[in-house]
């Protein structure tokens, strides 16, 4: 972990990375790996995580804050009842990175808050209906305003605002019965885009 701390323009900053490896000797595997088969068993094989991240963080200006993060995960573990060789952890984004924008007024009277997320490929485990190895990288922006009043908040916000979706996350559900039948395969959001709103009271 290396953490450094600066000033630039007469405002603070920082900047955070952080690299870690684990090697797991016992654990118990999820198998997914074949269709219409899911399996628990023990780690008989080799299983690691390496994580790597950094981040920054500075005010822009007077209480404007922007964050930015990327990670990659590598991770990999022995599936048996796939030759038993070493994959990718399925299902599991290699690359993510992250851009934050917050805005409040004086007194937080207003907030404002922006968040731009992107996600990269999966592995996807074999499946007769995916011809594809890998799932394609994409977009989620979520934002919320928030209005501030003497005992109470109000605050409207949206998540998934591109509308991005899976297409066809349950694959063959037409036949509920059939040996291809799979609603295990998620690698990214089912639902579209979700708009809300809500007011928050406080007790003292």
């Amino acid at each position: 972990n290396f953490t450094y701390c600066f000033y630039l323009f007469g405002r603070e900053g920082t900047i955070n990375a952080d690299a870690y490896r684990t090697v797991f000797e016992n654990q118990i595997v999820v198998d997914i790996e074949n269709p219409g088969e899911l399996w628990f068993y023990n780690l008989a094989g080799e299983s690691y995580a390496n994580s790597m991240q950094i981040d920054f963080g500075y005010e822009l200006f007077d209480r404007f804050d922007i964050k930015m993060a990327y990670k990659v995960n590598d991770v990999a573990s022995s599936f048996q009842n796939s030759g038993g060789g070493v994959k990718r952890a399925p299902l599991t984004p290699k690359t993510r990175a992250l851009i934050n924008m917050a805005y409040a007024t004086n007194f937080d009277k207003w907030k404002l808050d922006v968040t731009w997320n992107y996600i990269g490929e999966s592995r996807i485990p074999a499946h007769e209906l995916i011809n594809k190895e890998f799932s394609e990288s994409f977009y989620l922006i979520n934002a919320q305003a928030t209005k501030r009043f003497r005992k109470f908040d109000m605050y409207l916000g949206g998540e998934n605002l591109l509308s991005y979706i899976q297409k066809d996350p349950i694959l063959d559900a037409e036949y509920p019965n059939s040996d291809l039948f799979d609603a295990s395969l998620i690698y990214a959001p089912v639902m579209g885009r979700v708009i809300y709103a809500g007011l928050r009271y406080k007790i003292k």
